[in-house]
């Protein structure tokens, strides 16, 4: 069944010098989350990805994740607040 990726979380880090180790803490109280958990339950391959923030000093840490279209059509149902955020800049 063909996917499509989508992100579902997405924050900014600080200028530092392991942005991978200041990115774990605040990746995983988000799995912790009912949004995050079910993510990691529900979808496929959970990608996290860290690039420099354009906007500011620091970088960018973006989830996305493979989705199908009923995951896609429930994903927004129950978290579509959770979605503006990330598209206008969490």
């Amino acid at each position: 069944m063909a996917t499509t990726r989508h992100k579902v979380y997405g924050f900014g880090l600080g200028d530092c010098e392991d942005p991978e180790l200041y990115a774990a803490q605040p990746l995983w109280e988000w799995q912790q989350t009912e949004h995050g958990a079910w993510c990691v339950a529900n979808l496929d391959d959970p990608t996290f990805h860290i690039g420099p923030d354009y906007q500011g000093f620091g970088y960018r840490v973006t989830v996305d994740a493979g989705f199908t279209e009923d995951q896609w059509t429930e994903y927004m149902f129950r978290f579509s607040d959770k979605f503006d955020n990330i598209v206008k800049r969490s």
